[in-house]
């Protein structure tokens, strides 16, 4: 292929990648941009076909392609929808207006206190010794984040998902996927049985679950101990052999 000229290059690179990129063309980007331009239509089940006059609609809409669906179009074609942004705005409900854009702000402000304790454990957590504990700062904050939910979230929160379903379903699958994620792990926890012992060659995995919940707790993972929680498990280490000591700076060595 050295010798090959730029055109003969191109047309063996297009002989492997041509079906995929076809392929690609006609069951991703054509649909989307089908589905994108329908969306700015008052296409449903009073208007399901499209205007066939409209010379648009004759390159964008299979149906207008009478080669391939010799289909009869009764009732009223669908238009575009006026203003252009119709849809959207209906799905969106109140949220790009002054009102909406506050109690969006109102829930993410629920948050912040979480953040800015977040920051400030792991400044603390780098020092040679921790001024404030790691428990009395996360009950600062969630107290703070729960004082802020309940004054200002809660409401912000019933405006926008009765704003429009959109919002709603957004809104309350991540609210499922926050509540739900931290109780199964704590289920997970409470599954696990401590006297029974880890089988050969995942030891570790008690080293690393330990490791992580030293720094949650803001302690040494060695004064916690994995036999302390774990009876039969073996601390884990390198292959190596060099023990990798974590200290108080943040650095190791």
């Amino acid at each position: 292929m050295v010798g090959w000229s730029a055109r003969r290059r191109a047309l063996y690179v297009l002989a492997f990648t041509g079906f995929t990129i076809i392929g690609l063309l006609v069951f991703n980007v054509y649909p989307t941009l089908l589905n994108t331009y329908t969306s700015f239509t008052n296409r449903n089940k009073f208007h399901p076909y499209p205007d066939c006059t409209n010379t648009l609609n004759n390159i964008v809409v299979p149906y207008c392609w009478e080669s391939v669906f010799d289909i009869p179009k009764a009732g009223i074609p669908f238009t575009f929808v006026d203003p252009i942004f119709e849809n959207y705005a209906k799905i969106t409900g109140g949220i790009f207006s002054v009102k909406g854009l506050t109690d969006l702000f109102l829930l993410v402000a629920c948050i912040i206190p979480l953040l800015v304790v977040y920051q400030i454990d792991k400044r603390e957590d780098r020092k040679l010794e921790r001024k404030i504990p790691a428990w009395l700062l996360w009950t600062i904050g969630l107290v703070l984040a729960f004082l802020i939910l309940a004054l200002f979230g809660l409401n912000a929160w019933k405006e926008l998902t009765t704003s429009g379903d959109f919002w709603a379903v957004v809104f309350r699958t991540m609210a499922f996927v926050i509540l739900r994620v931290p109780f199964t792990f704590i289920l997970g926890l409470l599954g696990l049985d401590r006297h029974q012992p880890w089988p050969a060659g995942e030891e570790h995995l008690a080293g690393d679950f330990v490791h992580s919940l030293g720094g949650i707790l803001g302690r040494d993972p060695d004064i916690i101990g994995v036999e302390v929680l774990f009876p039969g498990t073996r601390h884990h280490q390198p292959d190596s052999g060099h023990v990798i000591q974590c200290q108080r700076s943040g650095l190791a060595e």
